[in-house]
């Protein structure tokens, strides 16, 4: 069974006071809360752990029961010490669960909640009238777009590997004309239950995945799943002036929900190929440009085209240095986001001619300060 190390989480050990408990959760919270790590799902999800371990960790009687869990594990048989159950409520013996009655389980968080909610007097299998519906998965991809594309906009197609209900049967998972029945093990529910003296793990049903029924006959094609896994070409819309990282969230083209349930919700972060001739920077654009030794010199103009195809004519001044800069303001990124336009930079060089005759190095050193 996959287990949580809530003290791992929070960085503390087993003997860590309460109040050491409680400076490194607020640390730890703060660091991770959603409103500083806004679209980071990873960040999220480590929040949601910490408070999980937390509210069990800083609870004397959560985390009395949690240690016990941790030292005697899922296969202890009521004796020894756990005789009479948490909390003292009756004799009970706590079968020996196998592997695949730990499907559908997601670790120890998942079973110290079903704890927690029953405590303090639910007890036996709990029964519901029907498998509840389960929201589909979301979906996280990256995808890579050209640089004009994030600067002009425009439709883009993205492959999105997902479950698609399955054509064959429906979603039945039932192969043609055979039956589908009510799960036997479930009774329909989608879940199973274990007793345990004054509490009642529930957990998704390992034969029928929560969904309450099962086909006599599965589908050949599914396997009896009720979907497969395949590609489906979602069309998307790229907003001018996009930046890379920029996470995009489309509702509903996530996995397939369970039992009616509403699909999960894809998520798309772009990733913008790089360039060869401009630079990004917030909705300024950076472009080289290289002018002779005599331009520089003497002074010159040069014609300056952006992505948008727009032209500006630059002065480059008498004495131009290596390494000067000029902003052409609104000749930069269309932000449609911000409504602003960026400038263009326009990065200056100036070639140095490497071979030189011998009366062009004299005529060099008549301007030249040094004697």
């Amino acid at each position: 069974m996959a287990t949580k190390d809530y003290y791992e989480i929070l960085g503390v050990s087993e003997n860590t006071s309460l109040e050491d408990i409680k400076k490194a959760y607020r640390r730890l919270a703060k660091m991770y809360h959603p409103d500083k790590n806004p679209g980071d799902k990873q960040a999220e999800e480590r929040f949601k752990e910490i408070g999980e371990a937390y509210s069990v960790l800083s609870d004397p009687e959560k985390k009395k029961q949690y240690d016990m869990m941790r030292k005697y594990g899922g296969a202890y048989a009521g004796t020894g010490p756990f005789t009479g159950g948490f909390g003292d409520t009756g004799s009970f013996r706590w079968e020996t669960l196998k592997d695949e009655d730990l499907f559908g389980f997601g670790g120890l968080g998942d079973i110290f909640e079903s704890f927690f909610r029953g405590y303090g007097g639910r007890t036996g299998f709990q029964e519901e009238t029907r498998a509840k519906p389960r929201r589909g998965d979301d979906i996280h991809l990256n995808m890579e777009i050209p640089f004009a594309l994030s600067l002009k906009g425009g439709k883009a197609i993205v492959k999105v590997p997902k479950e698609i209900t399955c054509t064959t049967c429906g979603g039945t998972g039932a192969a043609r004309g055979a039956k589908v029945l009510i799960c036997s093990r479930c009774k329909g529910t989608g879940t199973v239950s274990y007793s345990l003296g004054g509490y009642a793990i529930s957990r998704t049903c390992p034969e029928c995945l929560g969904k309450g029924t099962r086909p006599k006959k599965p589908c050949p094609d599914c396997s009896g799943l009720g979907f497969t896994r395949g590609i489906k070409k979602v069309r998307i819309i790229i907003q001018n002036g996009i930046r890379d990282k920029t996470k995009i969230k489309i509702t509903g083209k996530g996995d397939e929900g369970l039992s009616g349930a509403q699909p999960g919700d894809l998520y798309i972060t772009i990733r913008v190929s790089p360039d060869p001739d401009y630079e990004r920077v917030g909705d300024d654009l950076i472009i080289k440009r290289t002018i002779g030794l005599d331009e520089a010199i003497l002074g010159t103009a040069i014609e300056i085209v952006n992505p948008y195809n727009k032209k500006a004519k630059l002065k480059i001044p008498a004495g131009t240095q290596p390494g000067k800069k000029f902003r052409l303001r609104n000749m930069g990124v269309i932000n449609e986001r911000d409504k602003r336009t960026g400038s263009l930079i326009v990065d200056i060089n100036v070639h140095i001619p490497k071979d030189l005759t011998k009366e062009q190095k004299e005529f060099i050193k008549t301007f030249s300060n040094r004697r």
